[in-house]
This record gives C-alpha cells, sequence and structure tokens, in this order.
C-alpha cells in the first residue's frame, strides 16, 4: 500500500484546547494531554480545528497549538493543522505557509466561504497545492457552514498526489463508500468523523477516523480499529463508544474537558466557544454517565488487549 496513506490512518483525535478559568490557553496541560494521546497509540494529532475551538483563537495561538504538538511527538506521530483562515486565499496561502513552517505533516484546508461551486473549490484547492510546501489535506467542518465536498472533486484532488488525509464528514456511510470507491489507489486517506458508522467505514475500506470521542478513550477508539480491522467483532466497544459520543454533544468541549479531568488529566472546563459554565444539571448528567462508561471501557479495553497479545 501507498507509504502515504500509511502515514495517514488509525484513530486521529481532533485535539481539544485546554484553558484556564481567564481563557488563556494552559500550555503544561495541553503537552501532558499529548502525550496521554500518544502513549494510548494514537494514528496522529489533529491540532488547530474544531474541537480545538479554532474560530475562537488569534492565528499565533493556532500556529503555538500546533508547534507544540510536534514537538510533543518528536516525530512519533504524524502532526495535522486546519490552515484555511483568512479573507481571500492570499491570506489563506500566508497563514498555510506559516502552519507549514511550524513543521506540521499536513496543513488541512477547509471549503472557503469565498469559493461557491466546484470550479471555484478546484481552482482553490489547486492553487494551494502549488503554494504550501508540505502535504495537505481537505476538512468537511461543519462550522461556520456545513458543506461536503462532492465525490468527483474529492476523486479529482485525490489524484494529485498532493492531498493526503480527508477529514470526511458526512456522517452518511454511502457517501463515505463512494469517496472511499473514488480515491482508491491514491495518496488520500478518508478519514470519517462519524464514530457511529465507523464500522461500516472499515468494513467499506476506511482505516481511521478524524473524531472527537477519541479525545476521552482513545484506546478504546485505537483497539476497537484495530480489532474491527482484524475482522473480529467489536459491537460492545463500539456500543460505548456511541454512547459516549452521545454524551460529549451534551456540551462539547466543556463536556470533553470534565471527563479528561475525571481521568486524572490536569483539564479545567473553561472554554471560549461555551464561556458559560456547565449547569448542575449537566454536570451531573455527564459525571455520573462517565462513571458508567468508564467502568465498561475498562473491561472492554482489557478484553481487546487479550484478544490483541494472542
Amino acid at each position: 500500500m501507498n507509504d502515504d496513506i500509511n502515514k495517514y490512518t488509525g484513530i486521529w483525535p481532533t485535539l481539544i484546547t485546554p484553558m484556564h478559568d481567564d481563557g488563556t490557553i494552559d500550555w503544561p496541560a495541553y503537552r501532558e494531554f499529548l502525550e496521554w494521546q500518544i502513549a494510548a497509540g494514537v494514528g496522529g494529532l489533529f491540532a488547530n480545528c474544531l474541537s480545538s475551538e479554532m474560530w475562537d483563537l488569534t492565528n499565533e495561538e493556532r500556529l503555538e497549538l500546533a508547534q507544540v504538538a510536534v514537538q510533543v511527538s518528536a516525530g512519533r506521530v504524524p502532526v495535522a493543522a486546519s490552515g484555511s483562515f483568512g479573507e481571500d486565499i492570499s491570506e489563506h496561502i500566508a497563514f498555510s505557509r506559516q502552519m507549514a513552517d511550524r513543521g506540521v505533516d499536513a496543513v488541512i484546508m477547509l471549503l472557503p466561504g469565498f469559493c461557491r461551486t466546484d470550479d471555484e473549490l478546484e481552482a482553490y484547492y489547486l492553487c494551494m497545492a502549488e503554494e504550501v510546501p508540505c502535504d495537505l489535506g481537505l476538512y468537511e467542518c461543519p462550522v461556520p457552514e456545513r458543506r461536503l465536498l462532492s465525490t468527483e472533486l474529492v476523486g479529482r484532488l485525490a489524484a494529485t498526489g498532493r492531498y493526503h488525509p480527508f477529514k470526511e464528514n458526512s456522517g452518511d456511510p454511502d457517501t463515505t463508500h463512494a469517496k472511499l470507491h473514488a480515491t482508491s489507489g491514491t495518496a488520500l486517506a478518508v478519514l470519517p468523523a462519524a464514530i457511529p458508522s465507523l464500522l461500516e467505514s472499515v468494513a467499506m475500506g476506511a482505516r481511521g477516523a478524524m473524531a472527537i470521542p477519541p479525545n476521552v478513550m482513545p484506546r478504546l477508539h485505537v483497539l476497537m480499529l484495530a480489532r474491527a480491522e482484524a475482522g473480529e467483532d467489536v459491537t460492545a466497544a463500539h456500543r460505548i463508544a456511541c454512547l459516549l459520543n452521545a454524551v460529549i454533544n451534551l456540551a462539547h468541549p466543556r463536556s470533553t474537558k470534565l471527563m479528561l479531568s475525571l481521568q486524572g488529566l490536569t483539564m479545567g472546563e473553561a472554554s471560549r466557544q461555551l464561556p458559560d459554565p456547565l449547569s448542575a444539571f449537566h454536570r451531573k448528567m455527564i459525571t455520573e454517565s462517565f462513571a458508567l462508561l468508564r467502568d465498561l471501557a475498562g473491561e472492554a479495553v482489557a478484553r481487546l488487549e487479550e484478544r490483541l497479545a494472542q
């Protein structure tokens, strides 16, 4: 298999950004979190993404999130970071070059708001491919506007050999399958965001995921993917992952940060995206739900680890 496809596979958490109560980034907590993710066996790190609260960060903070991830990883896993920031393509090029200079393996391109047709998008992506000196990726980010790339355009971009990780966000197995088929044998690695349909995606040929729940339980997702690829039944682990996804959705990223703190990480709940603290109701719901999920996940991980060792 193509080495580039092997590079961009596995479980990639869409990394949260730890913050102090005053909204500043907690850099020691971020480094601790990155080490914890790498120790769990993730395939890569996606910094400066929607879960990172990228729309509420300064350009300097976006760049530093990526640079610190590169420093902590030290080549152990690849690092990707979003680069599509600015009012026009010239600003996108300038920022993406700065991101590439931070040493990331791939700069990820969103669907820019100033491109509305496939022709405009293709011209944008081809231009970025000429101007940014590292691997590039694609990201169907649902904010500020939920848009998906057409299967035909994804296929044409894959054929250029310049685009590598693709955070596919349709949540629809048929759409994912079509894009997997369109990119088969190319350097583009389709990494769906939807954990509920992950097993279907793996059966169709996906070799990883870029998703939110691995922030909280990376080892569960890493083992689930590995055993699913081996053809084993991982239904129990997948059900836990789906329930975790539902609890996260109550108040992400605050809910995610709370569940990380419950596992002993140095992690406050502060968020620029959700400035109001969790209500007592939501805190209780998340805490009690996670206690059960953590017990179930511990048993599931132990079983998967045992099967992996056999």
